[in-house]
């Protein structure tokens, strides 16, 4: 049903959640079993896992990147990507440079926002100039959405999140 409306939508991209729960042997079957089930019934549609940090959501299925590729890996998916938010791993208190390198292959999006308090994202512990550059350099050429909660409202910050997408667009 949720592949029926994206696919209406024009969205190419499904974000899949998979919740609250124990993590055990058993609930990684049925998840992947589920992520199977979900790939075929959208085939037109890429799958993404997002982790989501331990502070912000405890117990979440799956917290860090390499959990949510050891579940892609081992359950041999072919269109389940790792929906990399950089505010998740820096929150975690990883480098998301060195989480983006070592993720690369597996990446199907790229969300940012300030850490710890999730605003803007040029507010806070990571330097996110120093991540969108690493990106150009990399000819990273995804969409990068900032999903952040307004320190000022939503105008006060434009300017420089027009500055950060600077970072990324090809420059001659």
């Amino acid at each position: 049903m949720a592949g029926e409306y994206a696919v209406a939508a024009g969205a190419s991209k499904l974000h899949v959640m998979a919740g609250v729960g124990p993590n055990t042997a058993r609930t990684h079957q049925v998840f992947a079993q589920n992520l199977h089930w979900a790939e075929a019934q959208a085939p037109e549609l890429t799958l993404l896992l997002e982790p989501l940090n331990n502070f912000d959501k405890p117990q979440y299925f799956y917290h860090l990147p390499e959990h949510a590729l050891a579940i892609i890996n081992s359950a041999d998916l072919q269109r389940t990507k790792l929906m990399f938010d950089a505010y998740h791993v820096g929150r975690e208190g990883y480098d998301p440079v060195r989480e983006y390198d070592r993720c690369a292959p597996f990446i199907g999006h790229i969300q940012i926002a300030g850490v710890p308090h999730r605003h803007e994202p040029y507010s806070g512990q990571v330097d996110f100039e120093r991540f969108l550059t690493h990106l150009a350099a990399k000819k990273y050429t995804g969409w990068v959405g900032c999903e952040y909660k307004p320190e000022r409202g939503e105008e006060a910050g434009m300017a420089r999140l027009r500055q950060l997408s600077d970072l990324l667009l090809p420059i001659d």
